[in-house]
């Protein structure tokens, strides 16, 4: 019995993780361009970049914070 709980437990996370990487992953039409802001890595110089801009295709986007625009 404890065994089938457990495989449950990591059925369930394996699940979330799932549902948590394709939420993240964001897609852009080839005609618009994709701005993710934040610290999005090291430029060629070493230094830290603070915008990455995707042209079509799509990236994943791992948000601290949300801002809504209407």
């Amino acid at each position: 019995m404890s065994t089938l709980i457990l495989l449950a437990i990591v059925a369930v996370a394996i699940f979330a993780l799932v549902v948590a990487m394709v939420q993240r992953y964001k897609r852009c039409p080839s005609d618009k361009l994709l701005v993710v802001f934040g610290k999005t890595g090291k430029s060629a110089s070493g230094e830290a970049s603070t915008a990455k801009v995707t042209h079509g295709g799509g990236q994943f986007v791992w948000q601290l914070f949300r801002i809504v625009h209407s």
